[in-house]
């Protein structure tokens, strides 16, 4: 009878063995099917690219680049402008020459990449070819101003020499910026208007969108290898500062008349977004493909209006249906041209984050003072192939100032508890300590809100900084924090804080007894002497 058991048993080892042999070569042959199928499919897409770009190509090399006015219909001809430009570039460019580095250094000095410690622009040589202009357009606004949209393109002889300091070895290097080709859409604004000689008091440019930009690099008297990574970085460096500094609605800003006009940024109104909940996420191309049970989801939203500020919801570890329910508050700068961005990632511990896919919702289809009840889908885009990937149901509700600093709230939308705005301009401090012995004191102002820190640049060997500078807090709660500091630090060469030249609080209940609107000179405390100039408003519900 043991002997009957012992014969069964082996047989149904033997039948197990087998079968599991069997799963083992099934599942190789279904996991093999599978990476077949998906690189077919990616060769497929990676071949429509392909062709695309070729036919994009030949199409631009048969007819060029086409000028603006002839792909829309509310830009203009310009080819008067651009015979006066040819013909009056020479003097053009002699005055660039003179003027401009003055208004790029202080940029480089800002925004010196990691690794650099010292960048100064030698000089610039605009080149012999100008401008050329593909097209015009004029805005009409209710503001006190003139803008003109230009389509531009310029290549040409070009060349900009910056001299270059490694942090760490002290490495000093020349480098030449050659042959620039650049082309895209810039805005120059003339404001505000004045009844005085050239009729306006400064001018305003900016890029409408990130422009594209190529350009050569050398090195004068050495290699480029002399710095390790010296190309990539400066590469990298000159596209963000042009991402950071001049794509609208920041600009350059050329002051024509000397007085106190705002060179700040102006606000159209606010966007406040309630997130509500993500339906059915999958990641891109999740249905075309064989789904593993620990193909699992991590979601998480960004929400933004303007790149330097977004909003983050948690990330919800294997939820494929978030509940979010998300405050949040936008300023808007310029409702027609400004966007509502609603990003969704897959969180990834150990490589970069998945993006699903992407909501855009211009400003101006929002109604305003009218609350919007969306529900978008979510669209990823893989290997030129766009995939449904879910819902995002959300609210949105656009606000516009209308010259008032009080938002009046619909029914079911007052209850924001974070729903103000503090503007602090830090204009300038005066007759501050001399606390580095030996070397030269570069002040820089920090202004903190609660857990937001705001900084001005920093102004170089002096003790009666000019900042004019204009700071923004979103998400004021008075009853929460009461108060702002602001503090002057003198800054180290390599960019660290150094000693503290003295500080100053400001009480938000100050700023609501005087209107809304404060504009004083306080006195720093901390040390014997200096005072620092600012201007508070504090706009919103309070």
């Amino acid at each position: 009878m043991a002997e009957r058991w012992l014969t069964l048993a082996s047989l149904v080892c033997a039948w197990l063995r087998w079968w599991a042999l069997c799963g083992f070569f099934v599942g190789i042959a279904v996991t093999l099917h599978t990476w077949r199928k998906e690189r077919k499919r990616e060769a497929v897409g990676d071949a429509a690219a392909a062709l695309a770009r070729a036919n994009m190509a030949g199409l631009e090399s048969a007819i060029g680049v086409l000028p603006s006015f002839l792909l829309f219909p509310d830009y203009e001809k310009v080819h008067w402008i651009n015979q006066v430009m040819e013909k009056v570039w020479p003097l053009l460019a002699e005055v660039t020459s003179r003027t401009l580095p003055g208004y790029i250094q202080p940029l480089l000095d800002e925004c010196c990449p990691s690794g650099i410690s010292q960048m100064n622009l030698k000089a610039i040589q605009p080149g012999t070819k100008s401008p050329v202009l593909g097209g015009i357009k004029s805005t009409i606004t209710q503001e006190n101003e003139v803008i003109f949209d230009l389509d531009f393109k310029w290549g040409g002889n070009q060349r900009m020499i910056l001299d270059v300091c490694e942090a760490k070895s002290r490495v000093r290097l020349s480098v030449s910026l050659e042959r620039l080709l650049v082309f895209g859409y810039i805005r120059i604004m003339l404001t505000p208007l004045i009844a005085e000689w050239p009729l306006f008091a400064r001018v305003q440019v900016s890029l409408l969108d990130e422009p594209s930009l190529d350009f050569s690099m050398s090195a004068l008297g050495s290699t480029l290898t002399a710095i390790p990574g010296l190309e990539e970085t400066l590469k990298k460096f000159i596209r963000q500062i042009i991402h950071d500094k001049m794509v609208w609605p920041k600009a350059l800003v050329f002051p024509v008349k000397k007085g106190n006009f705002d060179t700040g940024p102006k606000y159209d109104g606010v966007v406040f977004v309630r997130l509500v909940r993500a339906v059915d996420l999958k990641h891109v191309g999740e249905d075309n493909i064989f789904r593993l049970p620990f193909n699992l989801m991590d979601p998480f939203v960004v929400l933004k209006v303007r790149d330097h500020r977004t909003v983050s919801t948690p990330v919800y570890k294997n939820e494929r249906n978030p509940v979010f329910n998300l405050e949040a508050m936008f300023l808007v700068e310029d409702c027609q041209e400004q966007q509502l961005q609603v990003k969704i990632f897959d969180y990834n511990l150990f490589s970069d984050d998945e993006l699903i896919g992407t909501i855009t919702i211009p400003i101006r289809n929002l109604a305003p003072d009218i609350p919007s009840s969306l529900e978008e889908n979510v669209i990823g885009e893989k290997y030129g192939t766009k995939y449904m990937c879910g819902q995002i149901v959300f609210e949105a509700l656009y606000m516009p100032y209308k010259g008032k600093l009080t938002l009046d709230f619909p029914e079911g939308w007052g209850n924001f508890s974070q729903s103000s705005v503090l503007f602090v301009v830090v204009k300038q401090a005066r007759g501050l300590a001399h606390r580095r012995r030996f070397a030269p004191s570069h002040p820089r102002a920090y202004v903190a809100y609660g857990t937001q820190l705001k900084a001005t640049k920093a102004c170089k060997n002096t003790t009666n900084p000019v900042w004019d500078e204009k700071l923004e807090f979103v998400g004021i709660d008075v009853a929460l924090f009461k108060s702002i500091r602001v503090e002057i630090y003198c800054m180290t060469r390599i960019g660290r804080k150094g000693p503290l030249l003295g500080w100053v609080e400001v009480a938000l209940s100050s700023i609501q007894a005087s209107g809304g609107h404060v504009t004083d000179i306080f006195k720093l405390n901390g040390t014997p002497k200096g005072e620092i100039h600012l201007t508070l408003t504090l706009a919103g519900v309070v």
